[in-house]
């Protein structure tokens, strides 16, 4: 079959139109990963020995010329006018074994947990049976409907539709069927108007922190990404002895090294960038030496929960850690600042981090 292109739509928020019955997911927790608005298309009809002959002008797959959510797009036997379109259309006299699809055609990076779609009715007397979402690790679709949404209630005014992913993963196959019920004598456009998809992720409750790579493969930098708020940073070098060196990021940084790492409070602050606005780190120039990052993400008057991760000079995560310490019997019980100084054991009010049989974690006195 000739290929292709998808997808476009009227700039439509899901925040502005009433939510009818069906759309019942709560997204107050999600944010909007990507959204198929209007787009240029191709429009391939089917050549003379096709079985879809018989209704041209709308038997035609639409594929996006432009990446959006990091795939092209393709919709399978909608019809529209021209190459640029606010809506595609569905629900002629098709013939049973040929169901509108929309599909993307390489895996979406996000973790997508929901997709609301906005559909209209253009015509009377007819019906909508059924919207089915199907997800896979592979472009064939080999497995059952994740989202199914019976019977929608589809009347002339643009409506939301939410389908909900159960378990949201990176780097998925999505395909939306409609079942089209018509009425219509003529194979025109259709009666089902689609008019927008948007994607939604659930956004990490603290920074990210990672490493990434150059060309060759080899750690270049150090990537932190808040995506629910602004990226507030603090970064402490320590030597080969683990010894405070400086204060790389922080409300105290500067160009001279210090020798004792500032204290700081639980409510600290220092903002290093906005949400969803990546902020880079060099590894240690100094070999030997290494970084410890606290990072969280601030909005308005919302702390998230701390996270910390130490990397070294060579480029090597090392964990949620504090700094070194020098015991060797990891059963027992290890306390330490925030600040990475170790203490025998937590005495004055505040945060400490425990390490004991390998694992990390935070306590508050």
């Amino acid at each position: 079959m000739k290929y292709l292109l998808l997808l476009a739509c009227l700039f439509i928020s899901a925040s502005l139109l009433p939510t009818p019955a069906n759309a019942d997911t709560d997204q107050s927790a999600e944010i909007e990963a990507f959204k198929i608005l209007g787009t240029r298309t191709e429009w391939f009809e089917p050549d003379d020995s096709s079985p879809l002959e018989f209704n041209k002008n709308i038997s035609t797959e639409l594929m996006t010329k432009t990446d959006i959510g990091g795939s092209n797009w393709k919709a399978e036997y909608f019809g529209t006018t021209g190459t640029n379109w606010t809506e595609i259309r569905c629900g002629a006299p098709w013939e049973p074994e040929y169901t509108p699809a929309i599909s993307n055609l390489s895996p979406i990076p996000d973790a997508i947990s929901s997709i609301t779609l906005y559909i209209s009715a253009k015509q009377t007397g007819n019906s909508l049976d059924a919207i089915r979402l199907e997800v896979s690790e592979t472009p064939d679709m080999n497995g059952s409907p994740v989202a199914v949404i019976e019977n929608p209630d589809v009347n002339s005014v643009a409506q939301p539709y939410t389908l909900v992913i159960p378990e949201p993963k990176a780097n998925l196959f999505y395909r939306i069927e409609f079942d089209c019920q018509t009425k219509l004598d003529t194979k025109s456009q259709g009666w089902l108007a689609v008019s927008s998809l948007t994607f939604y992720r659930i956004p990490s409750p603290v920074p990210t922190i990672s490493a990434a790579n150059d060309p060759n493969g080899s750690p270049d930098h150090i990537e932190i990404l808040s995506e629910s708020g602004d990226l507030h940073l603090i970064v402490h070098e320590y030597d080969v002895d683990n010894n405070f060196y400086r204060e790389i990021t922080g409300p105290t940084a500067g160009p001279a090294p210090s020798r004792s790492a500032p204290q700081y409070s639980d409510s600290w602050t220092n903002k290093v960038a906005s949400a969803n606005e990546t902020y880079s780190l060099y590894f240690p120039s100094e070999q030997g030496h290494y970084i410890y990052i606290r990072a969280k993400t601030v909005d308005g008057e919302t702390h998230s929960p701390e996270t910390a991760t130490i990397y070294t000079s060579a480029g090597i995560e090392t964990g949620v850690d504090s700094p070194a310490s020098d015991l060797t019997d990891d059963s027992a019980p290890q306390y330490f600042t925030l600040q990475g100084m170790r203490v025998a054991s937590p005495s004055a009010p505040g945060t400490y981090i425990v390490r004991s049989n390998g694992r990390s974690r935070k306590i508050r006195i």
